[in-house]
């Protein structure tokens, strides 16, 4: 199964989970994005409002498939749940650019001084929006 394939798996899973949960499938207008932080997280952060846990999970464990099977380097395994945890609620309504969703991860307070990995996160994240390879 290709990447395409297992991505687009992933999103059909995370969508019906949303559906049964009665989660919006729709992203409509532009998002706010929250000030930026300074502090760094503590703990694993927490799901988008109308999201369920299950629905963020699944998004979190697709998005670190993908990025180990694509190879990009990543600092640690908390360092890629955690980004997975902010991509997941986009898996529907995408940040339209890898600049607008390393901004999605520093406005939810992931920061991190290694720009190559962040790119790459952003890539995978928005490749979602996209439906195919990166």
């Amino acid at each position: 199964m290709n990447i395409t394939h297992r991505i687009a798996a992933a999103a059909v899973t995370v969508a019906a989970a949303a559906a049964l949960s009665g989660c919006a499938t729709e992203v409509v207008g532009e998002a706010v994005p929250a000030p930026p932080t300074t502090e760094a997280p503590v703990g694993p952060l927490p799901a988008a409002p109308d999201a369920p846990r299950e629905f963020d999970e699944i998004g979190a464990q697709a998005f670190v498939d993908t990025v180990r099977e694509e190879g990009i380097p990543f600092g640690s395994e908390a360092d890629l749940l955690a980004l997975g945890r902010i991509a997941c609620p986009h898996l529907v309504g995408h940040p339209p650019s890898i600049v607008d969703a390393i901004a999605t991860f520093e406005n939810a307070g992931y920061a991190t001084d290694d720009a190559g990995f962040m790119a790459g996160a952003a890539t995978v994240m928005c490749s979602w929006e996209q439906g195919g390879d990166i």
